[in-house]
């Protein structure tokens, strides 16, 4: 999140993430790839106040003819959004 500083100065985000990313690509071929990933205590900061920390699970996969991407959203140990998009390729 530090590259979002660089275009957007200000921000104020915080965050430590973990995880896997496989990207494939070759010649004449759809790229492929997969992302697994753990983001821990995303917060925003601000002059006065300071947001609540959230953590985020991400599973993605991207196909020849597909891609797909999940996200679960917790705070204090408790689910507080989902969201999953599809796109057909």
């Amino acid at each position: 999140l530090a590259v979002l500083d660089i275009g957007y100065p200000g921000l104020g985000l915080g965050v430590s993430a973990s995880g896997k990313l496989s990207y494939v690509s070759r010649t004449g071929a759809a790229p492929t790839g997969r992302i697994d990933m753990k983001v821990r205590g995303l917060t925003r900061s601000g002059l006065l106040a300071s947001s609540d920390p959230i953590d985020m699970g991400l599973a993605g996969v991207l196909t020849a003819d597909r891609a797909g991407l999940r996200v679960v959203a917790a705070a204090g140990g408790k689910t507080i959004g989902r969201g999953q998009a599809l796109l057909r390729l």
